[in-house]
């Protein structure tokens, strides 16, 4: 990691990690629709963020493993309490249980595959790199694969229903939201992939392996305007708007620690060593 990226990541995570603290992040009554997660499940959050910024700023080894570890508290912290409610789904909610390794398994994956990918640009040929990125790959094939269980009964109701799928039923912001998943969905798809291909020889590895670092800042991006629009959603929905800044908080705190992960990888010691 640069120490111009290390600098502005860490600014990051402490400004997050004291918005964290504010009476719109810690403190909000959520309307009775939404599943509330706990207020020291926020600040739990920020703390951690803290610590990751305070040892990012004093260059310490320890950084990819904190960000590993609070990348897993705000997946799970976030997706937990959601999984609880879900009794109220039926029959469908064996399905649904499919969130938590879909999100976590994602998480995890996708930046240690584009960590991998940015290390191996300088050299392809690297072993302990290539092992990391098929860590990574698999990880992010995991999460698809359970992805596409949890969302079984939502193409099933899709499919059965078909010939009266029409955008005025679905909405333009449906619509939206399918769209950038299903993008997201892509290109971390084809990055992990690429990822396990067999690099024949240098000069081959790192044309793909720029490929799949183009891939992946594409994907950051898509990632990025999908939880953005996701967020200011609720400023349409009844009572909604005090939840936005919760959304934009969480949305930046993700991101932040993806590039986080993407960028230390090169410390990940423990990791296919």
């Amino acid at each position: 990691m640069s120490d111009r990226w290390r600098r502005l990541l860490a600014g990051a995570l402490l400004v997050e990690s004291a918005a964290g603290f504010s009476p719109w992040i810690s403190a909000v009554h959520p309307p009775a629709w939404y599943v509330e997660i706990p207020s020291w499940v926020y600040q739990g959050w920020s703390v951690l963020a803290a610590l990751l910024g305070t040892l990012m700023v004093l260059r310490r080894k320890a950084i990819f493993a904190v960000a590993l570890f609070t990348m897993i508290a705000l997946q799970l912290g976030g997706s937990i309490p959601r999984v609880l409610d879900l009794h109220l789904a039926g029959g469908y909610a064996p399905f649904l249980y499919f969130q938590v390794p879909a999100i976590v398994l994602t998480a995890l994956g996708a930046p240690l595959l584009w960590g991998a990918a940015m290390e191996r640009r300088r050299d392809p040929m690297d072993a302990k790199n290539g092992r990391r990125g098929r860590i990574g790959a698999w990880l992010a094939l995991g999460g698809f694969v359970s992805m596409l269980v949890q969302q079984f009964p939502y193409l099933f109701s899709v499919f059965r229903e078909l010939p009266e799928f029409t955008l005025t039923l679905s909405g333009w912001y449906a619509l939206l939201m399918s769209l950038l998943h299903l993008g997201e969905r892509i290109l971390l798809l084809w990055s992990s992939l690429e990822m396990l291909r067999r690099i024949p020889d240098e000069a081959i590895g790192r044309l793909r392996m720029s490929r799949v670092h183009r891939m992946m800042v594409a994907w950051i991006t898509v990632v990025a305007v999908t939880l953005t629009v996701s967020g200011l959603r609720y400023l349409d929905l009844g009572s909604g708007d005090r939840l936005v800044p919760i959304q934009i908080w969480t949305a930046a705190l993700h991101v932040t620690l993806i590039l986080v992960i993407a960028l230390s990888t090169d410390r990940a010691e423990g990791i296919a060593a």
